[in-house]
């Protein structure tokens, strides 16, 4: 369709029944805030496959519809490496994976691929099953979020000041939680929890809510931004 005069992402996806996530998936180039939609210009408002070409004369919010996506959840990343793979995984995932993420129900394919820090194109070649239009993502299956070379943490912000510098699993703590609490659910000792957050002191009096805190040093690199830290599985 035709982008409109005081049109916006959320009023095309209302329009055309889609999820404002299919609608970015489907036009990387309208950007997270959609700044890039600009007037008289074409954009996707149905899964790819099922497209398609625009009349000469285009009308006002006129589309081939696609079902819409689920509904979008937040997806917390956490992912594995150093030849450990999870399961279930992806029909079809590539062979030489290296980070996973299990997808969760409400997760959106641009949403996943945004807060992995990847592009849309390597997140449907490495699963080839969800297709492009994100139709085939399951929840409770692994999806492949990196395959090439040693991953590379994305550090998540804000973080605790003077946080240890090699830090590779962080989490996002919640109002009311204690460094004890949260230690012990990462399956870390208390000691090494304040030695990688020395901002948060002894006591815990510096423990903040809403910022991130290192809890892990070691593989894999986890970012956990809702739920518990949970523990690491050891390889067998």
């Amino acid at each position: 369709m035709d982008g409109m005069e005081n049109d916006n992402c959320t009023t095309i996806a209302d329009d055309n029944d889609i999820s404002v996530p299919s609608l970015k998936a489907w036009n990387p180039s309208l950007g997270a805030n959609c700044s890039g939609l600009s007037t008289d210009t074409y954009i996707c408002v149905a899964a790819p496959s099922n497209t398609t070409s625009p009349s000469t004369t285009p009308s006002s919010h006129s589309s081939t519809n696609a079902s819409p996506s689920s509904t979008t959840a937040r997806a917390s990343i956490s992912a594995t490496s150093d030849g450990f793979t999870p399961s279930p995984v992806q029909t079809g995932i590539v062979s030489d994976c290296i980070r996973f993420y299990k997808a969760q129900a409400g997760n959106d394919c641009y949403d996943i691929a945004q807060e992995a820090g990847m592009t849309f194109d390597d997140f449907y070649t490495w699963n080839p099953a969800i297709k492009n239009d994100c139709s085939g993502l399951e929840s409770g299956v692994f999806v492949c979020i990196g395959n090439t070379g040693k991953p590379v943490p994305v550090t998540p912000t804000p973080t605790q000041t003077g946080m240890v510098s090699g830090c590779l699993r962080f989490y996002d703590v919640q109002s009311g939680e204690g460094c004890a609490d949260i230690a012990s659910q990462a399956g870390a000792a208390q000691t090494d929890f304040y030695n990688w957050n020395p901002a948060v002191s002894t006591n815990c009096a510096g423990l903040e809510a809403s910022v991130f805190v290192c809890i892990g040093t070691a593989s894999p690199i986890t970012t956990i931004t809702s739920g518990t830290p949970v523990t690491i599985p050891s390889k067998s």
